[in-house]
C-alpha cells in the first residue's frame, strides 16, 4: 500500500516502532506492508516484470498471532544466509 507518510520530506520526522505487520491465522500468514509513495512506481514495475520473487524479512515473535515486521527486502533470489538455522 502506498503511504504518503513516508514521503522524503515527512520521513525524518517519522521514528516508527515497525516498518509493517505479519499476522498468522489458521496457519495463513497475511502481510501488510506499507511502502513510501515516491518508491511506488518502481516496484509495481519489477513486479509486473515477474523480478521479484521472495520477500524476506525479520520481525518480532507472533504474539496472539501478529507481529511487527522490523525490515524487509523484495528480492529476485534468496541466498543461503537468508534462510533460517536448522535446530
Amino acid at each position: 500500500m502506498p503511504e504518503p507518510r513516508l514521503l522524503p520530506e515527512n520521513r525524518e520526522k517519522d521514528h516508527p516502532v515497525a516498518v509493517g505487520w505479519i499476522s498468522c491465522h489458521r496457519g495463513r500468514f497475511e502481510l501488510l506492508q506499507p511502502i513510501p509513495l515516491d518508491a511506488t512506481t518502481s516496484i509495481l514495475q519489477m513486479l509486473i516484470a515477474d523480478r521479484f520473487h521472495f520477500i524476506t524479512l525479520s520481525a518480532t515473535r507472533l504474539k496472539h498471532g501478529k507481529a511487527n515486521v522490523q525490515t524487509f527486502h523484495l528480492v529476485t533470489h534468496i541466498d543461503a544466509d537468508d534462510l533460517p538455522l536448522e535446530s
